[in-house]
């Protein structure tokens, strides 16, 4: 016997709303029987313990129609009221088509209150393959068109909890190709499936070989952080996210992108690198150092700050200046470039060519001002200050030698400075 609380009674009139299908393959036939009323609560009851609960015989209608007991389940038409019974005629009622699982007993009991009334109408029964068909004329495959597949016990309600073994389809005319099928325009300020919650509305996401809700478990996330305002997409994997992996474009404060990834009206923050394989194209560079560089194949492995020079012995080398205002000068070591060009090789070395960058100097031989210029030395990979020649009265500094202008002094000794690199 089974005995439906107002809660489950409640569920059981709303769920016209979802069908849960037969499937075409299932084997599961309608038999189709004239209308019979099987209970209707507006009567007085029939003593005193029915005006609480009616009890309701499914198998064996008061229209002398007796329905197999291996019947699957039963059809059935509910009609509600929520006043008295003449309210049914004016338009106050409420029409759901169900279908009712067979029970071992074939009674179902149905509370009923003095504000409210029911009544049930049955038009036909639900059998699998290889059972009897009565009448024989009468058997079209099951459509579904109501609630409750018990063809093998998909639907079960456990304290308030509803277990379905089958297809879930909400708005369809035929059955429903996947677990959960929704059909129906979007609803405005709601779509067509809507989550609630105080905390996270959340989908999450599992391997069936290990359903556990446990952290390790779960293999990813698509909530919102209602407490922050976010919307988050996590993958627990190291297998990344992927966005329109088919090509499409992708769009961020914009309906209608342009581009791949096409971001509007505010800016990209990156913590690490951006690798391109094609062309940056933009408006101004802003970098944190302030020199340009190169990679430049380069004899050895010389540190940041060494001046060098172009190596005569090989093509497109360079190498640490070991002679004093040498004219193959060719720019100094950097250790972080603003910018740098060319491709990386552990036989290169980032060679600056123009802008701000430490340079080792010495200054044994003359002390260095700011302003001043710079020129190789005889100390390898090291600059020195510039002496000026007269020529016809005129102080001029040997042309190509000049590596650039110092930015800080030193007053004695070798060190490294800032100096703003014009090789000329």
């Amino acid at each position: 016997m089974v005995k439906l609380s107002v809660a489950v009674l409640i569920l059981v009139l709303l769920m016209p709303l979802f069908t849960i299908a037969f499937g075409q393959d299932t084997g599961v036939h309608f038999v189709r029987i004239a209308p019979c009323r099987i209970l209707d609560t507006s009567g007085p009851p029939a003593s005193p313990a029915d005006e609480s609960e009616r009890r309701v015989r499914l198998d064996a209608t008061p229209c002398s129609q007796t329905l197999p007991a291996y019947a699957l389940g039963y059809s059935v038409k509910v009609v509600t009221s929520p006043m008295a019974s003449e309210k049914l005629a004016n338009g106050t009622a409420a029409t759901r088509e169900l279908i009712v699982p067979a029970t071992p007993t074939g009674l179902l009991n149905l509370p009923v209150t003095s504000d409210a009334h029911l009544v049930f109408d049955i038009d036909g029964y639900y059998v699998g393959t290889g059972t009897p068909i009565e009448p024989a004329s009468d058997h079209p495959p099951a459509v579904p068109h109501s609630v409750f597949n018990r063809a093998a016990t998909t639907l079960d309600v456990v304290n308030n909890d509803l277990y379905v073994n089958g297809k879930i389809g909400v708005g369809l005319s035929s059955p429903p190709a996947v677990f959960l099928d929704v059909k129906g325009d979007n609803v405005p300020y709601g779509g067509q499936l809507r989550l609630q919650a105080s905390d996270y509305a959340q989908i999450s996401f599992y391997n069936s070989a290990a359903p556990q809700l446990t952290n390790a478990n779960r293999l990813g996330d698509i909530y919102y952080d209602i407490f922050n305002s976010q919307m988050v997409v996590d993958n627990h994997q190291a297998g990344g996210l992927l966005l329109n992996p088919s090509g499409a474009k992708v769009g961020i404060g914009t309906m209608a992108p342009t581009e791949r990834l096409d971001v509007r009206g505010g800016n990209v923050n990156v913590g690490g690198n951006i690798v391109a394989s094609g062309s940056i194209t933009g408006g101004t560079v802003y970098a944190t150092y302030q020199d340009v560089a190169e990679w430049v194949p380069v004899e050895g492995a010389p540190p940041a700050g060494t001046v060098v020079v172009l190596n005569r012995a090989k093509v497109n080398e360079v190498t640490p200046c070991v002679k004093a205002y040498d004219t193959a000068v060719a720019g100094v070591v950097s250790g972080q470039p603003g910018l740098l060009l060319g491709t990386a090789s552990e036989s290169k070395a980032k060679i600056a060519t123009t802008g701000r960058v430490k340079v080792r100097v010495s200054a044994r031989t003359h002390p260095v001002m700011i302003g001043d210029l710079l020129v190789t030395s005889d100390i390898r990979g090291t600059a020195m200050f510039s002496e000026p020649i007269d020529v016809g009265g005129v102080k001029i500094h040997r042309p190509g030698t000049v590596v650039g202008k110092a930015l800080e002094p030193l007053s004695s000794g070798e060190g490294e400075i800032l100096v703003l690199l014009s090789l000329q």
